[in-house]
């Protein structure tokens, strides 16, 4: 019911600021604007005849989502875009699925010190992977509390001895 609310406030909000606009600016303005914007999703430059292409990015990066990039936009300026990699980013093994050509494994490190790069095209995606730790979580908990076990024990039987 809170998100609800919510939603019901910002469509309001965006009523009333149109209703503003319209007296503002006058209806055709208005149109011209809203479509000017929205075909700026689309369109790139400042003739806007290059078109933007949707690519999806996902996986182990800090903004994952679907960005509109100029056809040919290059792998390493859309992982750029996306915010870069997290810290356990598998640069190795990231994935790169295009219709054309189906899903290719990419190594990274490879195309940055070979300097080459991918070009990508309509509707690619783009998986980042988390490296897999040596450790899962569950086995260092456990080895911390056999160790502090192990630590308290010696601790009584050094104590003990010197007692006796």
């Amino acid at each position: 019911m809170h998100g609800t609310k919510k939603t019901l406030k910002r469509l309001l909000s965006f009523v009333l600021s149109l209703i503003f606009f319209a007296e503002t600016l006058g209806a055709v303005e208005l149109r011209d604007r809203i479509t000017e914007r929205r075909l700026s999703e689309y369109f790139y430059s400042p003739k806007g005849n290059e078109l933007l292409v949707p690519v999806k990015v996902l996986g182990n990066v800090r903004k994952p989502g679907l960005y509109h990039v100029p056809a040919n936009t290059s792998l390493m300026t859309l992982l750029s875009l996306s915010g870069g990699m997290q810290k356990m980013s598998d640069l190795e093994k990231v994935v790169v699925s295009q219709r054309h050509k189906g899903a290719l494994q990419m190594n990274l490190n490879d195309l940055i010190y070979k300097g080459k790069d991918l070009k990508l095209t309509n509707y690619d995606t783009v998986f980042v992977p988390e490296k897999k730790s040596v450790f899962s979580q569950s086995t260092v908990t456990a080895v911390t509390v056999v160790t502090s076990v192990l630590s308290v024990l010696l601790t009584a039987v050094v104590v003990s001895q010197r007692n006796n």
